[in-house]
């Protein structure tokens, strides 16, 4: 399977000046990365505070997807009803409480600001992972969180102000979604293992599993938090398992009648045991396992299909001349068989004849080109055919400047 990949805003100018290798071998899921920037304008083009003032004041941002905490206490808002946008009245109530220092957090922001939607993109694509963004701004001189780690990798990029850190050792090596933080008085975090200040344009890589606070200072601050999500070899195992015992009635039999009180049916307890755990590991097929974890990854890549409803209402008016292109920042890779292409984009596959392979290999690589330019030994109906085909399922668009 060939793989090609387009990205814009991408990890490797977020991470800059470390390069991508040096990240992915020394710091993934081993240690925190500091990075001082010195240039308070590095992520404006993201989302600056105008940006989260506008966003605030004029979006439909709803309940769900915004949160008020303070001191790690969660803080629910004042004449608001529940699941309503944030109308007038709730939007005094929300800046109420931020006057008096609480932090205004927005979830997933992504799934509303292109510009982060596309960072997410990149980063889902080099890192195959899931990705969400959440911001959270915080009044001068306040703490929105108490002490706590994540289960989750976080790069927290500070857009604006600045926030005293300070990170602690991991009590729990890369703990899953099922080990989530719990604050115990009784247990005391010890020295920080670093104290910085992240100002506009820092970031700062955590590992999931690192304790950490963090507290505003003279200014307000604004940051991103960008959640990682990787697919793990828990996951894997666990679903390899499971696909195993879906197909192997073995699996599902109980343990002899009267096993807990009988020494003997203990004992071919363990021995059917034995065989039982040796079957399962002769039954999973790694291949398989490992592709079906990358179409997870896949999946968790958001789609670009901005324009496609134009695109749809056009697919009819689609000529052997019209200019068209591949969206240039849909991850894709295609594989072949004896009589198929299959092409692999937007957690699907779209299986086309064999006899187009040296046309969509010229799709892939041309930044602009029309049914006509198609260099294989298709039939112009054929080429047309194609085109339409690629455009309906959201590969292709219009070129429409």
């Amino acid at each position: 399977m060939n793989e090609h990949i387009d990205l814009g805003v991408d990890l490797e100018r977020l991470l800059h000046p470390i390069d991508l290798r040096t990240f992915k071998t020394q710091h993934w899921e081993q240690k925190p990365l500091i990075l001082h920037r010195g240039d308070s304008s590095f992520y404006q083009n993201l989302l600056s505070l105008s940006d989260v003032d506008y966003i605030l004041s004029h979006s439909s941002i709803r309940s769900s997807d915004i949160r008020l905490v303070h001191e790690g206490q969660e803080i629910s808002i004042s004449n608001r009803p529940a699941g309503t946008n944030l109308a007038a009245g709730s939007l005094e109530a929300l800046f109420q409480h931020y006057r008096k220092g609480s932090t205004i957090s927005l979830l997933f922001l992504h799934e509303h600001w292109p510009p982060l939607k596309k960072l997410c993109q990149s980063i889902a694509t080099e890192l195959s992972v899931g990705v969400q963004v959440n911001v959270y701004l915080t009044p001068p001189n306040e703490k929105g969180l108490k002490t706590h780690y994540d289960t989750h990798d976080v790069f927290v990029l500070q857009t604006y102000g600045a926030k005293r850190w300070r990170i602690y050792d991991s009590p729990i090596k890369l703990p899953l979604l099922d080990r989530p933080y719990v604050a115990d008085a009784s247990k005391d975090p010890g020295e920080p293992s670093a104290e910085l200040n992240l100002s506009s344009g820092d970031l700062l890589y955590i590992p999931r599993g690192y304790l950490h606070d963090a507290v505003s200072l003279e200014a307000s601050s604004l940051h991103l938090t960008i959640g990682i999500k990787p697919v793990t070899w828990a996951s894997v195992i666990l679903d390899s398992v499971q696909a195993v015992i879906d197909q192997d009635p073995r699996m599902r039999e109980s343990l002899p009648p009267g096993f807990a009180s009988d020494v003997s049916l203990q004992k071919q307890s363990e021995a059917k045991l034995n065989e039982l755990v040796a079957s399962v590991v002769d039954q999973i097929v790694p291949g398989a396992a490992i592709s079906e974890a990358g179409n997870r990854a896949l999946l968790a890549r958001y789609p670009s299909l901005e324009g496609h409803l134009l695109d749809l209402e056009s697919e009819n008016r689609v000529e052997l001349d019209t200019r068209l292109r591949r969206r240039s920042d849909v991850q894709w890779a295609s594989s072949i068989d004896k009589e198929y292409v299959h092409l692999h984009f937007h957690g699907k596959v779209v299986r086309m004849p064999v006899e187009v392979n040296t046309d969509l290999s010229f799709i892939g690589e041309a930044r602009e080109f029309t049914a006509n330019a198609l260099p294989g030994e298709l039939d112009l109906e054929s080429r047309l055919l194609l085109v339409r085909n690629l455009l309906r399922e959201g590969f292709l668009t219009i070129c429409r400047e």
